[in-house]
């Protein structure tokens, strides 16, 4: 019994080693448990992210898609329009050297008629 009573403080010392080994081991439970839900939640945060990153890609990607057909829709129809210009341009050209072709005639023949009126009157 002397014994016993000699040995009491080292097994209620060991007692008391193995509660508290059994205490930081279930911390550690609760902390790789927490820690592992917050890893849960940063996959489940990180995966709506890139859903939502993508979906911005692709409505971008269509959006730049509108805006190269509208710039090609739009080039067309300005070398169209140039085309056409150049066409009525290229008419009125021909128009007003016509025109001033006739003139200069007018002009050359009215002279004429003026030189020989004056001569005639002269006479």
């Amino acid at each position: 019994s002397a014994m016993a009573y000699a040995a009491w403080p080292e097994v209620k010392q060991g007692a008391v080693g193995q509660h508290q080994q059994q205490a930081e081991m279930e911390l550690m439970r609760d902390a790789i448990s927490a820690n592992s839900s917050d890893l849960v939640e940063f996959k489940r945060h990180s995966t709506q992210v890139v859903q939502q990153l993508q979906a911005q890609v692709s409505e971008l990607r269509a959006r730049l898609a509108q805006v190269f057909s509208r710039m090609e829709s739009e080039s067309r129809r300005l070398v169209e329009t140039e085309q056409r210009t150049g066409e009525a341009i290229g008419g009125l050209r021909d128009v007003f050297q016509t025109r001033h072709t006739d003139l200069d005639s007018g002009r050359r023949t009215l002279s004429e008629k003026v030189d020989r009126l004056q001569a005639e009157v002269a006479e």
